[in-house]
């Protein structure tokens, strides 16, 4: 079977995660089958993906389809500077340059699907090809241009995520989500057909779960300037990460914890001078730390060092950061919303996001008890193994054969 996968993200962070720890996996537990990657540039002779800073061919410009971001954050965002290069004895790469949320890009990709005599196509995200000659797949992660359609430029924005999202679910044979609440949403939102979804849970990446020493932790800590304990959140600053309320309950905690920081690692709070403005209110402008899009080495260490990790999103498709954090054996503090609990399970304190009160308290209990801390640390840490890639690809390669043989 020759399986074709749309991987212009493959350099990216996020889809460009799932893209290439699904893609290793499935390659790996499937060597009879072919896998070719559409990307920017294929390797001269091997076949190899680009790895790095390589990113596709054709940066994505912002075309007003996407949330509008300074040219900072979206470059940070977008580009995963520790993507492992996708390459094995059955994958090979064909380049595709075509831009992203473009129009070439519905077509381009079918064409080359046809004269690649493709068996079965995978979409890593909801943006799905005109006329595919074969059966396909769609991955949908989240649909947070559909719940907050706020956080996009304009309505034409908002009605274009609607309808490539609608037009993906019912154009595919299978949807793939991964987890229980975005398939919930797509039936809601775009009423898509529940039997066609399939949830796939994610995997965690191993490097998270592997062993760390103390010289390396302390050589971070001496890198990143972290002279005191701290509490440690990851994920960019849009709206719906819900850092405006972490803030303040960080704000309630600092008196009580004078050798406690807050750390943040994402985007950077000096270009969200409302943030400023709130740590300065609060009074924690000292003691909070921006460090902006870290390396994957110095953002494990950062799950490692931290007291607590805390994560008050209001909505995920998913959630990797909390998975990540308790893969490191940290205690996580996350959001009672979306697919959060799904991933966090038992093995965290669960609080409504909405509630600055609830998430300070439910810091704070971890803070104030040793035991508990250590307890939940070591729980996550058995959870987070339960996320494996190797069974995600089992279970997606299962819809693929599906799909060419119903």
């Amino acid at each position: 079977m020759r399986i074709i996968v749309d991987a212009r993200k493959a350099a990216d962070y996020g889809i460009g995660t799932y893209i290439r720890q699904l893609g290793a996996a499935c390659a790996r537990l499937a060597p009879e089958d072919e896998f070719v990657f559409l990307g920017g540039v294929a390797a001269e002779e091997g076949g190899e993906a680009p790895g790095g800073r390589e990113v596709e061919g054709g940066r994505e410009v912002d075309d007003g389809r996407e949330p509008a971001e300074t040219d900072r954050d979206r470059e940070a965002e977008e580009t995963d500077n520790d993507a492992e290069p996708l390459s094995g004895p059955n994958i090979r790469w064909e380049p595709n340059p075509s831009a992203n949320y473009g129009v070439t890009e519905l077509f381009s990709v079918s064409l080359q699907v046809r004269k690649l005599h493709g068996d079965v196509f995978h979409a890593p995200h909801y943006i799905y090809p005109v006329m595919l000659p074969c059966p396909g797949v769609v991955t949908v992660h989240d649909c947070i241009h559909l719940r907050f359609p706020g956080q996009l430029p304009n309505p034409a924005a908002a009605l274009y995520a609607k309808v490539m999202m609608r037009r993906a679910v019912r154009a595919a044979d299978r949807v793939l989500v991964g987890s229980e609440a975005t398939r919930a949403d797509l039936i809601e939102l775009v009423e898509a057909d529940p039997t066609k979804i399939e949830v796939i849970p994610h995997g965690c990446d191993p490097y998270f779960l592997a062993a760390v020493d103390e010289e390396e932790l302390a050589g971070i800590r001496r890198q990143l300037g972290l002279e005191r304990r701290f509490l440690l959140s990851a994920s960019n600053i849009k709206p719906h990460k819900n850092l405006k309320r972490l803030l303040q309950a960080f704000g309630q905690l600092q008196g009580d914890y004078p050798d406690l920081d807050l750390v943040v690692a994402g985007g950077d709070f000096s270009e969200h001078p409302e943030l400023q403005a709130l740590c300065a209110e609060q009074g924690i402008e000292d003691r909070v730390r921006s460090l902006g899009f870290l390396p994957k080495r110095e953002l494990r260490g950062l799950y490692h060092l931290a007291e607590v990790f805390v994560f008050p999103s209001l909505y995920e498709g998913f959630g990797l950061p909390p998975l990540e954090a308790m893969a490191c054996g940290t205690a996580v503090v996350a959001s009672r919303s979306s697919a959060i609990p799904e991933v966090v399970g038992h093995s965290g304190l669960l609080v409504n996001p909405f509630r600055v009160q609830a998430i300070a308290e439910a810091v704070r209990s971890l803070l104030d008890n040793d035991n508990l801390r250590r307890a939940l640390g070591a729980q996550g840490r058995s959870h987070a193994r339960q996320f494996d890639w190797n069974e995600s690809a089992r279970r997606v390669l299962e819809v693929y054969r599906r799909v060419v043989s119903p």
